[in-house]
């Protein structure tokens, strides 16, 4: 796993592993759920119709709700990392990163 052997040793790590796995499964699932569901709650009070027979067109009605799940998306990844942090950080302390770096033999 990336990053997963400096979790023990620095509490900046966590929020490393928890972003890479949250970018590959947890974001993109959450923003399709909440998309589906601005489009699903429009539809099921009725009001889709109503929004439809605005003067805006549909490409503005679709841009706006793409937009509030995009912010809905960031505001989720802000939050998660920055609970990560707080989190790591009480539990592995705020030490830096550690690298691994090549060894050079000096002639």
């Amino acid at each position: 796993m990336a990053f997963g052997r400096y979790i023990h040793d620095s509490g900046l790590a966590i929020p490393l592993v928890l972003l890479l796995f949250g970018a590959v499964w947890m974001y993109p699932l959450i923003t399709a759920l909440v998309a589906g569901d601005i489009f699903a709650s429009e539809d099921h009070n009725g009001t889709l119709k109503t929004i439809l027979t605005r003067s805006l067109e549909r490409q503005q009605i679709f841009l706006g709700k793409a937009m509030a799940a995009a912010t809905y998306a960031m505001t989720a990844i802000l939050l998660s990392g920055v609970v990560a942090i707080v989190a790591g950080c009480i539990e592995s302390g705020f030490n830096p990163l550690t690298t691994c770096r090549a060894r050079t033999s000096r002639p």
